[in-house]
């Protein structure tokens, strides 16, 4: 701080009356208490800097209190039960000291911080998801899986994109600000997160993983973002495997941003964050064993799944699921937020395979339909006979002769193309 004054006033808003360069001089309201009455005082003047202001354009919002466990239902602790493990059994083992977080503790954070603050402009894509389109980019899983990213990207102010390295096992994350203007992929801003900063193979992942979602085909000439300096301060402990928690200091960071409070100022507390994780973890397992005895011994479920803080909305409002297999998007970056349970493409497999016959049937329709065009094009002599390609050895690999017009066309139009 510019002035030993400003450490009264820290939290509390002000009026700039003059700036010079980077310096400020603020007017801070005071008051004194007498007799127990708040009486004002005259204004005090502060100089400060400006990166240690944070611009303030709209009504002041209430100071975050965060929520009990107690104050959720049970309907509502099912659907944070399916969001965070889907069908699998949890366990809260690895958020004891020392352990290194998986998936699903990744996720059980986002889950925790999404309930506290309610902010849908936040999204956490999975690190399966991540991994698979970084390592397989070029693959119809790879690209199915980088799609998505970019469909979450579509949809969020924020995304959180895991990065983990298998040699040395270590996570970083990727927090990007997209446009909010309109719906598009388009980042605006990209902050990297790492409680080791020198760690070269993590860089370097999350760098090839920044190359493939801003690389675009259809634009070729944008050029790759630059993956920046860990923008964190804090390293972690030696040998405390705190790594997977500097998601939590990203989340809430991009939490904070939506309810225009600005980046947490202060350092992280991985200690603090593994006890509340760990409390967070084992309420979550004692919900689902409890809900996992009350199917065994085929009883009818009393609690259908609800979603956390929002409210039924008269008789239109549709009851969720009941049983614990049937309910689908509670995980999903896509349909988190539906009111029916049933699901989208990605996180509901009859969806899915549904859609992926539907898209084969349009496939072959095409296909069809491309080999009559080009059965008609050669019937018209718009297309000329191309001759056969040469192996190094000078014969032909068609057989001898002119090989004319390829199978099918559609390498013949690539060489047209070239001709």
């Amino acid at each position: 701080m510019q002035d030993s004054a400003t450490r009264d006033v820290f939290g509390v808003p002000a009026l700039c009356v003059e700036q010079l360069g980077p310096m400020l001089k603020l007017q801070v309201e005071s008051f004194k208490m007498v007799h127990g009455v708040k009486i004002p005082w005259p204004h005090n003047v502060v100089n400060c800097g400006i990166d240690e202001v944070v611009e303030c354009q709209e009504e002041e919002m209430e100071p975050k209190v965060f929520k009990n466990w107690s104050s959720l239902s049970i309907a509502e602790k099912r659907f944070v039960v399916k969001a965070c493990w889907g069908n699998e059994n949890g366990y809260s083992v690895n958020a004891e000291e020392g352990r290194e977080l998986h998936d699903c503790d990744l996720v059980a954070i986002f889950e925790y911080l999404q309930w506290q603050y309610m902010q849908t402009e936040v999204k956490f894509v999975r690190s399966a998801i991540v991994k698979i389109a970084l390592h397989f980019p070029t693959s119809d899983e790879g690209m199915m899986c980088l799609q998505s990213i970019k469909d979450v990207m579509m949809m969020a102010r924020f995304v959180v994109l895991p990065v983990h390295c298998d040699s040395p096992r270590h996570w970083t994350f990727l927090a990007l600000e997209m446009e909010v203007e309109n719906t598009s992929d388009r980042i605006v801003d990209v902050k990297y997160y790492d409680w080791l900063k020198g760690e070269r193979k993590s860089a370097a992942l999350a760098q090839r993983l920044l190359t493939n979602i801003t690389l675009d085909a259809e634009h070729t000439e944008a050029q790759p973002m630059k993956l920046p300096n860990p923008c964190n301060w804090y390293r972690q402990r030696w040998l405390s495997n705190d790594c997977g928690l500097s998601v939590w200091q990203a989340l809430e960071n991009c939490f904070k941003v939506c309810r225009k409070e600005g980046p947490c100022g202060v350092l992280p507390e991985p200690q603090l964050w593994r006890k509340t994780l760990k409390t967070w973890l084992e309420k979550l397992v004692d919900v689902q064993s409890k809900w996992q005895m009350e199917e065994a011994e085929a009883k009818k479920p009393k609690h259908p799944i609800c979603i956390p803080g929002v409210k039924k909305c008269g008789a239109e409002a549709v009851p969720l699921k009941l049983a614990i297999k049937d309910f689908y998007g509670a995980g999903c970056h896509a349909c988190r937020w539906t009111t029916t349970g049933d699901g989208c493409c990605y996180c509901n497999p009859g969806k899915h395979d549904k859609l992926r016959a539907e898209k084969e049937i349009r496939a072959r329709a095409m296909a069809e339909n491309l080999k009559k065009a080009l059965e008609a094009c050669k019937n018209m002599g718009l297309i000329p006979e191309v001759p056969a390609p040469k192996d190094p050895d000078g014969a032909d690999k068609g057989g001898g002769g002119s090989l004319g017009l390829y199978d099918g066309g559609l390498r013949l139009l690539f060489l047209e193309k070239k001709i």
